[in-house]
């Protein structure tokens, strides 16, 4: 009887675990069709991203200045798809029905201007009341067609008068109130403009052309976001009016466009703004759109370099051990240079080996400290005829793909022969391992090309320390001569 018993208990158990199995599969099918579909359309909107005409307009937010609601949920994954022809590959539009409802912590905005390209990543913790603005003027496409009615070159370029006087009229009288000033008016911060009366913030904006911090904060202007590249764009936006045209903001809200093409007609103008997935390297998308809008000039200044010896050696004493690698001139002397002059002013000490691929390649070349080292992260140089092939050992600028004159600071080392697949990339070798491939095999892989090579562009080792404490670094980078690599290979070796 007992045996009886047990068995119509495992049996039912059994029929209560597959009915519930079951029915977790249906469920999972079903959400499955709803992603699916989910998928399905807004793939189709970012297709048709580029256009806005054929978007459908976000409801009016005036009342409550929150955002709008969206006909359908948005997809947790990114989706790959077509993008506008002028944009990378790297750049995913968010169509604005498909916007996050709440005003997400974080958000990018790709702004298209009369003079090229520039994106500014907004952060709600600097300034939550003025983000929440932002998205909101963002999601009206209120940005599209203003002019830049205020370029004081060193000062600010400001903007966000509509061209339509009913968009104006529509906004004038929803102010908001005022946040307090969390993070510093430096050089391309974005704040609102404001009256000197208090909680007087509507819709115009100003981007910091310099440091205009002490001034500024005292002030009560709060940045609510920073320019992530193209702020060498906005530095070009037609200045000659100066503070000229600020007297006639009234006429701007009244009249609209007629009056900026009468008055002030070589104002540039923001033709087109759009909501864009996280940038995760901001230089490479630059260095994008100056290749497709035909600018390749390479910034210089603080980063001219001077010339390198036709071969020397550098050693890097790192914290899995040391290797040492030869430049040779004659294979990429641009390359070389660069390098060169990147290793005598300390740019690679206390820097991380943040990509690491086993089997394929290293890289490092981004800062410990960026504000130190920006002038030379944001330069580029010239490329390199192609001379010699991605073997193994060998050392190469990274750059994007099919762009030129795109190289900047960052570096692989080739762990195994990649010239079947980087040479025809037009990765150029400028330099080889000579000693201590060992070790830079050696070089920790365990986070693989985990760790987001934006902040660390952006926040070097106060972003890698906390949160990839595992990476291998550099200790130190050192040219030498003959003489004493062969002290140290001396000093090193087994005693007898």
């Amino acid at each position: 009887m007992n045996r009886l018993v047990i068995v119509l208990v495992v049996v039912t158990g059994l029929f209560l675990v597959s009915a519930v199995s079951l029915l977790r599969a249906q469920k999972s099918i079903e959400a499955d069709r709803i992603a699916a579909e989910v998928a399905r359309e807004r793939i189709a909107a970012l297709k048709r991203a580029d256009n806005p005409a054929a978007l459908p307009k976000a409801e009016d937010r005036s009342q409550s200045d929150g955002p709008a609601q969206m006909r359908f949920p948005i997809a947790e994954s990114m989706i790959e798809v077509e993008a506008p022809i002028d944009l990378p590959p790297s750049l995913t539009i968010i169509p604005i029905e498909y916007a996050q409802e709440k005003t997400p912590e974080d958000f990018t905005a790709l702004f298209k201007t009369t003079k090229g390209y520039f994106a500014v990543e907004f952060r709600r913790e600097w300034a939550p009341i003025g983000a929440d603005r932002i998205y909101a003027l963002l999601l009206s496409r209120f940005f599209n067609g203003t002019r830049i009615f205020r370029m004081v070159p060193g000062f600010v370029a400001q903007f966000g008068i509509s061209g339509d006087p009913k968009t104006t009229a529509h906004w004038k009288d929803k102010k908001i109130d005022d946040d307090p000033p969390k993070h510093p008016n430096e050089e391309g911060t974005l704040a609102f403009a404001s009256h000197e009366l208090a909680n007087s913030r509507v819709t115009q904006v100003f981007i910091n052309l310099a440091d205009n911090t002490p001034e500024l904060e005292r002030l009560g202007y709060a940045p609510v976001g920073k320019i992530i590249f193209g702020m060498d764009v906005v530095k070009s936006f037609y200045g000659d009016y100066a503070d000229d045209t600020n007297m006639f903001q009234q006429d701007f809200e009244l009249k609209g466009e007629p009056f900026f093409e009468e008055r002030f007609p070589k104002l540039d103008r923001i033709v087109q703004v759009n909501l864009i997935e996280h940038v995760s390297d901001p230089v490479s998308v630059d260095v994008y759109l100056r290749a497709i809008a035909g600018d390749m000039r390479v910034e210089a200044g603080a980063t001219d370099t001077e010339i390198a010896p036709e071969t020397f050696k550098v050693r890097f004493e790192c914290s899995m051990g040391n290797f040492t690698i030869e430049c040779i001139r004659s294979w990429a002397p641009i390359g070389v240079d660069r390098f060169y002059a990147l290793a005598r002013n300390g740019f690679f000490n206390d820097s991380k080996f943040f990509r690491v691929i086993p089997d394929y390649i290293v890289q490092f070349g981004l800062p410990a400290e960026p504000e130190k080292y920006a002038d030379w992260v944001n330069s580029r140089i010239p490329d390199d005829a192609n001379q010699v092939s991605n073997t193994e050992g060998t050392i190469v600028f990274a750059q994007p793909v099919n762009v030129i004159n795109a190289r900047s600071t960052q570096i692989y080392i080739n762990l195994r022969d990649n010239s079947s697949t980087l040479d025809a990339m037009s990765f150029k070798p400028f330099g080889r391992v000579i000693e201590g491939m060992d070790v830079v095999r050696k070089i920790s892989s365990v986070y693989g090309e985990f760790p987001d090579r934006y902040r660390i562009w952006k926040e070097g080792n106060a972003y890698l320390d906390p949160y990839f404490p595992g990476l291998d670094g550099i200790t130190a980078v050192n040219i030498v001569d003959d003489a004493t690599q062969s002290a140290i290979r001396a000093e090193s070796a087994p005693a007898r």
